[in-house]
């Protein structure tokens, strides 16, 4: 008797879920695991000064030259890395969409932590008008505050 068919899993969700939420762009996502890395953090922000070639990159990390181009390779994929030709070297520089898109995604925290920062700055001026509370003893009785009288010299300069 032959073994059953390899059926595929079933899927975890349905069509109709997606057609639910809201749509996020994947590249978003990727881009910022990509720069989760703290060696394509450090390229990515080299390529932040200007476009250099994986050579040119290697030279100022520590790591291979095979290393930086297999991070090169997944920045590209996310979108942040763009590449152009230039005679047998390739040349890597920042994707000014990809860095819109991670930009715009940040400033939405940025914006609404401002906005949150704004109101808890309003509330806590509002509050420090409010006159001072007077200060009680243990007791509950208010306290008293002793007055100096000036102090005596023994200057008889006036005699």
């Amino acid at each position: 008797m032959p073994p059953p068919p390899i059926r595929p899993p079933p899927l975890l969700t349905g069509h109709s879920v997606s057609g639910n939420l809201p749509f996020v762009a994947a590249y978003q996502s990727s881009a910022i695991e990509a720069l989760a890395d703290p060696s394509r953090r450090a390229i990515f922000e080299l390529l932040g000064d200007g476009p250099r070639s994986v050579v040119d990159l290697a030279a100022a990390l520590p790591i291979s030259r095979p290393a930086v181009s297999q991070h090169l390779k997944v920045l590209k994929e996310a979108g942040l890395v763009s590449v152009r030709s230039a005679g047998t070297r390739r040349i890597y520089g920042l994707d000014p969409a990809g860095v819109a898109s991670v930009r715009e995604y940040f400033e939405r925290f940025w914006t609404s932590a401002l906005a949150a920062y704004a109101q808890l700055a309003a509330e806590t001026a509002w509050s420090s008008e409010a006159p001072p509370t007077s200060k009680t003893t243990s007791t509950g009785q208010p306290t008293r505050h002793r007055t100096r009288s000036p102090r005596r010299t023994n200057d008889h300069s006036d005699q």
